[in-house]
């Protein structure tokens, strides 16, 4: 993967606030040194999909929609706007990234709550309601088996250090 100088001079500047958020002393630095490196992560790894030899422009569409993360994606119009049936769509997308748009879409909005578990007070169920989960029992239940851990407990996890 090769990186322009723009998008490498990013990545280190995030790396470098990342390490100086690590040192600052108090409960939220380690926390907003864990989202720097999240985020870090979230876009080499997106731009590792995305600078394959001519990537398909279909991708960074669907990679575009499935981001836009205050409403819930409609695959079937995604799939309808790139002149695809959603059984191919599914199939192209799986084989482009190795995982299942619904499955992509979710890894982002569990980085999300992540971030916002780890950076703000926000209650667990309001942020369960800006991310689109029915309730907060759906969220706790999904944040787990992504995270590994309950919401709260990351929370604690995080903001303890």
């Amino acid at each position: 993967m090769q990186l322009d100088d723009d998008v490498l001079a990013t990545l280190v500047k995030r790396y470098d606030q990342m390490l100086e958020k690590m040192n600052q002393p108090g409960r939220w630095g380690h926390a907003q040194a864990v989202n720097l490196l999240e985020s870090i992560l979230l876009e080499v790894a997106q731009l590792q999909s995305t600078t394959q030899p001519n990537p398909p422009v279909w991708l960074s569409k669907v990679l575009k929609h499935l981001s836009q993360l205050e409403m819930e994606p409609d695959y079937n119009a995604i799939a309808a706007s790139l002149h695809l049936s959603l059984t191919t769509l599914r199939r192209h997308f799986r084989h482009a990234t190795g995982t299942t748009l619904h499955q992509y879409r979710l890894d982002l909005l569990i980085t999300e709550a992540r971030r916002k578990l780890g950076s703000t007070d926000l209650p667990i169920k309001q942020i369960a309601d800006e991310l689109g989960f029915g309730s907060e029992y759906y969220f706790s239940r999904r944040f787990k088996q992504i995270a590994g851990m309950p919401p709260g407990a990351y929370r604690k996890k995080v903001v303890s250090g």
